[in-house]
Parts: structure tokens; sequence; C-alpha cells
């Protein structure tokens, strides 16, 4: 991955792959992490309609937060992973 950034490569399509692969697993984790967050910070209410309906500045601001962490851990294990291989 570190290479494909770089312009120097020496496989494409297999960088191209894992590129791919690594995104969908970022944004499975993401979904993931949505749910989680509504079950265990919010358990009786659901974000999503806390947020649409009921115009929930501070459910926003959670679930905001939510994405954010997973996303910069989920950015250190890929970095991570690929600094040491």
């Amino acid at each position: 991955l570190r290479s494909a950034l770089a312009g120097t490569t020496s496989h494409l399509g297999a960088e191209i792959i894992v590129s791919v692969v690594v995104g969908l697993v970022g944004l499975v984790l993401l979904i993931f992490a949505r749910i989680l967050t509504d079950l265990i910070l919010l358990p009786k209410a659901w974000i999503a309609e806390e947020i649409s309906k009921q115009k929930n500045v501070a459910a926003g601001a959670v679930s905001a937060v939510g994405f954010i962490a997973v996303g910069l851990l989920f950015s250190a294990l890929v970095n991570t992973q690929f600094l040491i291989v």
C-alpha cells in the first residue's frame, strides 16, 4: 500500500485489490461501531431516530465521535501492519 501511494510498484493489480479490501473492511467496522454505539451508549434510544426526528445534536456528536475513534484505530492498525511487513 505504501508503494502504491509513493508511485513505485511492480504489482499494481494486487495493491489495488488490497486497497479495496482494506477500504471495505473499514466500512464494515464503521457500521459495526455505529451499532455498538447505539447499543452501549444509548441503549434505550436509536441514534438515527434521535438525530433525524428529534434533532438531538448531542446524539449526533456521540455518533461522530464514535466514527472518528474507529477510523483512527483502523488507520493505526493498517499503518502498523504495513510497517511490520
